[in-house]
């Protein structure tokens, strides 16, 4: 199941700097890399449809 989370851009970077100061080791290292990448692969939206993104 696929959930769709809305949070403000800035909001966004925020999470963004707070994940990228976390050091773990171990077996939640795959789990925390998934989540990492699912945040910095955010589609951007508006009135809830997405934005085409160039980049």
């Amino acid at each position: 199941m696929l959930f769709n989370i809305k949070i403000e851009e800035q909001t966004l970077n925020n999470l963004k700097a707070f994940l990228t100061r976390i050091n773990l080791t171990g077996k939640e290292v795959p789990a925390f890399n998934e989540i990492l990448a699912s945040v910095y692969n955010a589609i951007p939206v508006e009135g809830g449809k997405e934005v085409k993104n160039n980049g």
